[in-house]
């Protein structure tokens, strides 16, 4: 076997953490056991080609790496939280800062002693040391409530569904089944007038299939008000498209469905010792190249 086969793919394993960070394979007994045996072949082999020597060794810290990583690195985490809201994160250690402004902004990751850094919105990667960082798009809705005179609402969340007690947004963080469909659900209270709101989000084309319209592309939110014993009060029920506001049972809502971003955080090679490995293989392909041409 040729030795340049088994550094190559020791290298690509290595490097594919850094493209597809969330793949549940890298963090598995076989993945680890697959980089192993490759480094071993390597030096095995390196006795009957012993001018590969750097480009072994640079394949062989690629490889140690990405086993630090497959074995030592944190599972991927996905972070939801409310607009403003911090969330203190040990690995990486720091604060996730999550924006306030509409439509939101990039969070942001701030460590003590260190400047912030930004996670950048649409999907791109953000590369800390040994950490990839990434946001990933949910449907949220901020909930305007007014009684029926006019004066507003302050909502309450539990804090099952939402870390912010009395934050306006919902993140819909569960699902329910409706007609065959899968749809996001959250619910929030209205102290002051004693009402509790159960809140089903349709998406647009779920609503053109329910009403047999499909021209308004806005999304909507079904509500259900309660009353304190649990009970869907008369005139309770009603589908508001985002922007749109409904009367139920006494009270005026006002959904503004957007997106929110998420915080998805992955462990990856550590790139000091990627970046040397890579140099070291680089240098002796073309050392070992160039010698074989003179």
């Amino acid at each position: 076997m040729n030795l340049l086969i088994p550094a190559v793919l020791c290298v690509v394993l290595v490097l594919a953490q850094f493209v597809y960070p969330q793949t549940t394979w890298f963090h598995h007994g076989s993945y680890a056991a697959l980089l192993m045996a490759l480094i071993a072949i390597q030096w095995w082999q390196l006795r009957r080609r012993r001018h590969d020597v750097l480009a072994v060794c640079g394949a062989t810290l690629i490889g140690i790496a990405g086993l630090a990583s497959s074995l030592f690195g944190p599972e991927t985490q996905t972070i939801v939280a409310g607009p403003g809201q911090a969330v203190p994160l040990s690995e990486p250690s720091g604060v996730l800062q999550f924006p306030v402004s509409q439509p939101p902004t990039a969070p942001a990751l701030r460590r003590p002693g260190r400047a912030d850094v930004t996670i950048a919105l649409g999907g791109r990667r953000t590369f800390l040391a040994n950490y990839v960082l990434w946001t990933q798009s949910r449907t949220a809705a901020y909930i305007e409530a007014f009684d029926a005179r006019g004066a507003h609402l302050t909502l309450t969340q539990p804090q099952s569904t939402n870390a912010s007690f009395l934050s306006p947004i919902l993140l819909f963080g569960e699902t329910k089944t409706f007609e065959n469909q899968k749809l996001a659900v959250d619910s929030f209270s209205l102290p002051a007038v004693h009402r509790n709101v159960n809140a089903v989000l349709f998406p647009s084309d779920a609503i053109a299939k329910m009403q047999k319209l499909s021209s308004d592309p806005r999304p909507g939110i079904l509500f259900a008000v309660s009353g304190e014993g649990g009970r869907t009060l008369p005139r309770g029920i009603g589908l508001a498209r985002s922007g749109d506001t409904i009367a139920l049972a006494g009270v005026r809502l006002r959904p503004v469905i957007e997106d929110f971003p998420t915080v998805v955080i992955a462990s990856a090679p550590y790139l000091p010792v990627t970046a040397l490995g890579l140099l070291l293989f680089a240098v002796g392909r073309f050392k070992n190249r160039f010698r074989w041409r003179t």
